[in-house]
Order: C-alpha cells, then sequence, then structure tokens
C-alpha cells in the first residue's frame, strides 16, 4: 500500500476531541483508492466502505462523509463467518459510506466504536477539518 495524502484534524470546539487524519492510499492489489481515519497516535477509526477509481474521488467522498456527519445512520451487523459485529455509516438513501476498521467481539463494544466515530467524526467537522 503505497502512501497517499493525509491531513491532520485539529481538537473538536471542546478541546476534549482527539485530532484526526485523515489519509488516502492505493486500495490492496491497486484496484483503485480509499480512505481511513485515525487518531494522531495510529488508531484507525473509520475506512471508506468502498474503493474509489481515483484519488480526487476518494477525496470527495470523505468530503461528503464529513458534509453528512450529522446525518449519517449506524447499522451493526454479523461478520460474514458470524465471529463478531461491523459497524456500517450509511446516508439516509441507505449508501454505505463508512465502516468499522475491525470487527468486535461483543455487539455493544461495536456500538460504543459507532458511536465513538460519529463523535470523533463531528469534532473533526466542527474544527473545519476535511481533506485538504
Amino acid at each position: 500500500m503505497g502512501k497517499g495524502s493525509e491531513v491532520d484534524g485539529g481538537l473538536g470546539k471542546s478541546g476534549l476531541t482527539p485530532a484526526l487524519r485523515c489519509q488516502i492510499d492505493r486500495a490492496p492489489g491497486g484496484s483503485g483508492f480509499h480512505w481511513r481515519l485515525s487518531t494522531l497516535n495510529g488508531r484507525v477509526v473509520a475506512v471508506s466502505a468502498e474503493s474509489y477509481p481515483d484519488h480526487d474521488g476518494c477525496r470527495a467522498a470523505f468530503d461528503e462523509v464529513c458534509r453528512l456527519a450529522a446525518e449519517l445512520a449506524d447499522t451493526i451487523q454479523h461478520t460474514h463467518d458470524g465471529a463478531g459485529w461491523t459497524w456500517h455509516a450509511r446516508t439516509s438513501d441507505g449508501r454505505r459510506v463508512a465502516r468499522s476498521a475491525r470487527a468486535y467481539e461483543r455487539h455493544a463494544t461495536c456500538q460504543s466504536a459507532a458511536a465513538r466515530f460519529r463523535l470523533l467524526l463531528a469534532g473533526h467537522v466542527a474544527a473545519g477539518q476535511r481533506t485538504g
């Protein structure tokens, strides 16, 4: 995975929201681009729900997630093998735009992770951060 572009987010208006970084990388196998949102200590909070054909399209997709942050709804579901839980953020028309970066063993932990994503994204948006 090649290094892509990144932008550091600032603290939310409350000063309590950790700074975030959105990084855009080539998808595995070189089949497009995807974004990932992580805290400055490197913990990945969320990843794009799909790959995009080019870097600019991926940037635009993350900007859309930021623009729609207050309207996103969570869906929590079992992993394909049934061994864990993942969350997905969806737009009002049902499109998946973000997902958990990993599976969670417990449903409640997955719910908490989805809530944390929404909180961190809101702080990122309130700080006026996007991808550039």
